[in-house]
């Protein structure tokens, strides 16, 4: 219990959302294909904004499909550290584009290039003895008009962006804090963000390379 809420991480798998509906739009910012495939590499940053690069990397590809419901499904599997053991190769995600939306098999609506003023996505980490809630995230997505560089090129993006709020002792440490995954249209994700409740250090995971096949 104690580690899962030290750990705050902007991964769609964890969160709880809101039912697909009204679904209007195509979507291109997660491409499904198998064989697309992307790696990371981990910067930890620090208050004063010091990096410091990890050497071992994270990779994700789209290995299958599936079908679920009678409707289709893109299965990835990679490693997802610090959700996975660093070599813990596994799913780490089951998708599908719905007109418009990212959704997992469950039905939960994980990402829409278009709604920009609704709550999409909430998670919410409670105290098993009172059931007084001890975290809160909440997702919106943000369309932020700019730029983002990684190792892998600059992209236009959108951002799935969510707000951390705790009830926590944090001493030293201002809430809300901020969660950020950035989506490129044609290319998916390139670059998402974890931290730790009680750390002022932010984690990044950039994108190293890919190969997208639309």
């Amino acid at each position: 219990m104690r580690k899962f809420i030290a750990l705050i991480m902007a991964v769609t798998f964890m969160s709880s959302c809101k039912k697909e509906d009204d679904i209007k739009t195509k979507i291109g910012y997660l491409p499904l294909s198998i064989g697309n495939y992307w790696v990371y590499q981990e910067f930890m940053i620090d208050s004063s904004g010091n990096e410091i690069a990890n050497s071992k990397l994270d990779s994700v590809i789209i290995k299958r499909d599936t079908i679920i419901n009678d409707k289709t499904y893109f299965v990835f599997e990679g490693t997802y550290y610090p959700f996975t053991a660093r070599d813990n190769w596994g799913i780490v995600d089951i998708l599908r584009d719905s007109s418009g939306y990212i959704v997992n098999q469950n039905g939960k609506v994980l990402f829409t290039r278009d709604n920009f003023t609704d709550t999409i996505a909430y998670h919410a980490v409670t105290d098993m003895e009172n059931g007084d809630t001890l975290v809160l995230m909440t997702y919106q997505m943000d369309k932020t008009n700019k730029i983002i560089t990684v190792p892998a090129g600059s992209f236009d993006v959108l951002n799935y962006r969510g707000t951390v709020t705790t009830s926590m002792n944090t001493p030293g440490i201002k809430y809300p804090r901020y969660l950020n995954i950035y989506y490129a249209d044609g290319v998916g994700k390139i670059l998402y963000t974890y931290f730790y409740i009680q750390s002022p250090n932010i984690y990044e995971k950039r994108l190293v390379r890919y190969y997208v096949n639309e």
